[in-house]
């Protein structure tokens, strides 16, 4: 292994056994062979420590750190502290890059010198169907300087530019020593909290239309599976985001923005978990938890102030029954499963 690689490809690993080998020969096989692997077990209790020391007897490029579970924001994070590469990429363990994505992006790097790189990526699912993720921008289009700001806006105002795993970063953009330890454990919104502070040192921003990552669409999704956990998540997250807003001195609508999806948070929260209570998954309890936690937010009450009759009907009418705390009426209005999906949907 050369002794400063081209890139470091940080994977967290967590109970990822039925996928991580093909993860990681996903990376072996690059036509691109200036990189190192750095494999963080994130406190795994299937298999994947195994497989991660296997590899590592086998490869002189890639090493391994087992450690207890914090989440995967702090896993990468001990992975960036172990990197040596000029350029960090990401990749999760039941994921796959395509065999050009290391040539692609040093080619990119070579002819631009940006000090990130954001490609696409293409999610394909256990039937074999398969969906690209794409930006409205032009290939190559190069953000830096007062274009840059119309990158952060659409950054901090959407969701589909979150993804760390669509990140090429300079290393010396990563403050490799930042204390994370407030965020152990987040796992809802963390890929936007981790980009903030690379977004706001890096002054080229290039985009790549070429899908080079490829995310595995996993059938056991907790999406509809939401609790008070990923609410306060959230919470955390949008805290970071409007601090970098200001920062960034971004309009006031940006702002805002975040009091949209605070309601939107609240609104799915509070349908799941009352689903469930329907279902007999959940308890009473914990539903009338999270509707106190989330009717005292500051933020949700903003949003309901500024959203309330800019959003659909079966919102509306839920939002009003969290503010009232009403978990007994929010239950039958949401009970059955079929009629939980229909709101997921709305």
């Amino acid at each position: 292994m050369e002794h400063t690689p081209f890139f470091s490809v940080c994977i967290p690993v967590y109970n990822a056994e039925k996928y991580l080998a093909a993860c990681i020969d996903s990376v072996l096989s690059q036509q691109e062979q200036s990189y190192e692997i750095l494999l963080v077990d994130d406190g795994s209790q299937d298999g994947s420590g195994r497989i991660c020391d296997a590899y590592a007897g086998r490869h002189s490029n890639i090493r391994v750190l087992h450690k207890k579970n914090e989440g995967p924001m702090l896993a990468r994070h001990h992975a960036v502290g172990m990197a040596r590469g000029r350029f960090l990429t990401f990749l999760d363990s039941d994921d796959l890059f395509v065999p050009h994505t290391l040539q692609r992006l040093r080619a990119l790097w070579e002819a631009t010198e940006a000090d990130l790189i954001l490609f696409d990526l293409e999610q394909f699912f256990p039937d074999g169907k398969k969906q690209l993720f794409t930006e409205p921008y032009a290939d190559a289009t190069l953000f830096e300087g007062p274009g840059k700001q119309v990158f952060l806006q659409d950054f901090v105002t959407e969701n589909r530019l979150n993804s760390m795993c669509r990140k090429c970063i300079r290393r010396e953009l990563y403050d490799a020593q930042a204390d994370l330890s407030a965020y152990a454990g987040v796992i809802q919104g963390e890929d936007k909290l981790a980009s903030l502070h690379c977004l706001d040192r890096a002054q080229r921003i290039v985009y790549c239309k070429e899908s080079l990552y490829l995310y595995r669409m996993n059938p056991q999704s907790t999406s509809h599976n939401l609790t008070l956990k990923n609410y306060r998540d959230i919470q955390l997250v949008q805290e970071a985001v409007t601090t970098y807003i200001r920062r960034w001195q971004l309009p006031k609508s940006a702002e805002e923005r975040q009091w949209l999806r605070r309601l939107h948070v609240g609104y799915v929260v509070a349908v799941s978990l009352a689903g469930r209570v329907w279902q007999g998954k959940a308890s009473r309890q914990e539903l009338r938890q999270a509707l106190a936690h989330i009717a005292a937010d500051p933020v949700f009450c903003r949003g309901w102030e500024a959203f309330r009759n800019r959003v659909g009907l079966r919102k509306r009418l839920v939002c009003g029954l969290i503010r009232k705390q009403a978990a007994g009426r929010l239950c039958l209005l949401c009970g059955g499963l079929d009629l939980t999906q229909r709101f997921f949907r709305a």
